[in-house]
């Protein structure tokens, strides 16, 4: 029964995860940090979602996802139309616009 409890204990070793080794910040890294609001790494990020585009359709997709509690960043071609849209909106919504 013993040589049993050994077997067993010597398979569960072997299947057992190694830990993840830290990547090294070489030239070619696999995955770059989302954009931060500050210069600090454990910054808050900027937005969860961003969208260009504020016509009809635009304006509508971007006051939805905001309804449901995303932080979202909006842009148009003309800047007037983004100030306007974010101060008209700002504060309306669970989430947070940013333009």
């Amino acid at each position: 029964m013993s040589s049993v409890k050994t077997v067993v204990k010597s398979a569960a070793k072997k299947a057992a995860p190694k830990p993840a080794k830290p990547a090294t910040g070489g030239a070619k890294s696999a995955a770059k940090p989302a954009a931060t609001a500050g210069t600090g790494s454990a910054a808050a990020p900027l937005s969860d979602i961003g969208l260009i585009g504020l016509a009809v359709m635009g304006q509508n997709l971007a006051l939805n996802i905001a309804d449901h509690g995303f932080a979202i960043s909006v842009f148009n071609r003309s800047p007037e139309k983004t100030r306007e849209f974010v101060a008209k909106h700002a504060g309306a919504t669970p989430g947070r616009l940013a333009g």
